[in-house]
């Protein structure tokens, strides 16, 4: 399945036309592996690509990039790397490619007649006829066996698969949900609580009324949370349009960055002082320290600090100077920071 639009559609004509057509029940099982390109071992692609024989100049071109892999990041102290066994990046050209030949093995399942698989990178998509719903419960009891099977190599978890079903019947659809994500709350109350009902309402109202519910959950969760209280006061509203904040912008109002102040909390320094001997924050750098003289703004008085901040962050030449403030601040943290001793 190729994306969302794909999966709607799949729902709304597939599913219906074989039902009408060969006058059977229809079940749509939409299942997606959560965190599939995450857990996609190493290991697992190179031994699918020895029992399918598929050796020539493309394939080892592919398995030649999954050699001697490592991650690396830089800390306040040092360089740490570590190597890598696992993970296709999601979006990437070559993600779906290695996730298609592992999952080749579901594919190449010989499924009893009626049902119909598709695929796409970690999407799968079960289309079942049957005359009677209890030929249907038996050819999904067998689809459910069968995936359990294959999945043990760690691209699934306990929690990991999420599904969505569909029956297409005489007089509507009857639609349940089952997932693992936050998203899925809704659905999972409408499986335990509610009845199957016919909803006579555009896709497009269904559409308006779900978002709008989710982003009153998410604003209730934004409200009421207990971490980025920073940035809270300056976007009290969520939102699904970005703000536009690079990374340094988001480390200096989040306070997450290079700052003895942040890296106390998470044992990484004994102390909490910059190279002047006071409080090494944020603000410090970006108002007092001698350092970073060259691009210190104006001290705020205390009640309007929140409103100096969203100044800066709302003036391009401001925003400039703060980008270039931070940057010096992550590449010369050796200066800017009292000995960690």
């Amino acid at each position: 399945m190729f994306g969302r639009e794909v999966a709607v559609s799949a729902v709304i004509n597939v599913v219906p036309r074989q039902a009408r057509t060969q006058e059977k029940q229809a079940v749509l099982i939409s299942l997606d592996i959560s965190g599939a390109f995450d857990s996609l071992q190493y290991s697992s692609i190179r031994d699918r690509f020895a029992s399918l024989s598929l050796f020539s100049n493309i394939s080892e071109t592919l398995l030649d990039t999954l050699r001697n892999r490592k991650v690396e990041i830089q800390t306040s102290e040092v360089p740490v790397h570590w190597k890598q066994t696992q993970g296709c990046p999601q979006g990437s050209c070559s993600g779906p490619a290695f996730s298609n030949i592992v999952e080749d093995e579901i594919l190449s399942v010989q499924w009893p007649q009626g049902v119909h698989l598709q695929a796409f990178a970690d999407d799968f998509a079960f289309i079942v006829t049957n005359n009677t719903r209890e030929g249907l419960r038996m050819l999904k009891n067998h689809i459910d066996s069968g995936v359990k099977a294959i999945y043990t190599d760690g691209s699934k978890t306990d929690e990991g698969t999420g599904s969505a079903y569909c029956i297409r019947e005489k007089y509507g659809i009857i639609a349940s949900w089952q997932g693992n994500e936050c998203t899925d709350q809704l659905a999972k109350e409408a499986i335990t609580k509610g009845d199957p009902f016919l909803l006579p309402k555009p896709l497009s109202y269904l559409k308006s009324e779900i978002k709008s519910a989710a982003l009153s959950i998410w604003q209730d969760n934004w409200d009421n949370g207990e971490t980025g209280r920073s940035t809270h006061d300056i976007v009290p509203r969520v939102s699904n349009k970005p703000l536009g904040w690079n990374r340094e912008e988001i480390m200096f109002v989040t306070g997450h960055g290079p700052f003895p102040s942040y890296l106390l909390r998470f044992s990484l320094r004994t102390h909490d002082k910059s190279s002047s001997g006071e409080k090494g924050d944020p603000m410090h750098y970006a108002t007092k320290c001698r350092i970073t003289l060259f691009w210190n703004f104006q001290t705020p008085t205390v009640p309007l600090k929140l409103q100096w901040l969203k100044n800066i962050l709302t003036n391009n030449f401001s925003r400039t100077r703060l980008r270039l403030l931070m940057r010096f601040i992550c590449d010369e943290n050796n200066l800017i920071v009292e000995d960690n001793n």
